[in-house]
Formats: C-alpha cells, structure tokens, sequence
C-alpha cells in the first residue's frame, strides 16, 4: 500500500508541473490579436488601444514600443505606462499624414513577429489604423 500511494503521489506532482508548465509557456507567447481603435486625427492625440498576449508590463525596465507603419512612414504611438498590462497596450498618436497603418509591437527590445500579429495576417483590418481629416 505504501508503494502505490508513493506512486500516485509522484504521478500527481507530475501532472501538476505539467500544467504549471504549459500554463507559463501559453502565457510567454507574445501576440497581438487586434487594434481597438480603428480611426484618429492626422494632428495626433488618438489613444489606440491594442489586445494581445504576453506584453510587458514593467514600462521602466524594457516595456512595449508601437509604430504605426504605412506605405511611406512609421510614426511612434506613445505607450502610456499607466494603461498597460499584459493583455493589452493604451498609446498615444503622434501627428501622421493621412492613410491607413498597421501596428508594430515591440515587446522588451524585441519585435513581434508578423507570424503572431492578427492571426498571422498583420495587414488584417483587424491590425490596421486609418488617419483621416
């Protein structure tokens, strides 16, 4: 009896590092799934927020950064440190030329590949920000 009790007790510590373990990787992918905001001023001051995964929540050390990409320019979206978390990023727009954009994420120094960005389709109008008049 003592035997198999020292089994199952090894067999539950397993499954419990197991799910431990998914649980932390599933939470370190770094994705974005979309961009709430779709539409802002060419003078700038839109807060855009942006849903993901895996973003940075220490803002001091590292943090996120986010572009806004077009055809012909890239444009700096402020992230605003106190509306951050790890689902989700608030910035702030500078002024751009009218167009549409499409978010760049960066994530403690390193980009989020186009892989994860909008299910793998980060030209997705589920990704895009237009700036009009």
């Amino acid at each position: 009896m003592g035997k198999r009790r020292k089994t199952m007790k090894n067999v539950f510590l397993s499954c419990i590092i197991y799910v431990l373990t998914i649980s932390i990787t599933e939470s370190a992918v770094r994705s974005v799934l979309k961009v709430n905001t779709i539409a802002g001023s060419l003078n700038g001051g839109t807060k855009i927020t942006i849903d993901g995964t895996g973003l940075a929540t220490n803002q001091y050390d590292g943090g996120n950064s986010v572009f806004l990409t077009s055809e012909t320019e890239v444009v700096e979206c402020k992230v605003q440190k106190d509306g951050t978390t790890e689902v989700q990023i608030l910035c702030v727009t500078e002024p751009a030329k009218e167009g549409y954009y499409f978010v760049k994420v960066n994530v403690d120094g390193e980009d989020i590949p186009p892989e994860f960005l909008c299910g793998g389709n980060p030209k997705h109008s589920s990704c895009r920000f237009r700036v009009s008049i």
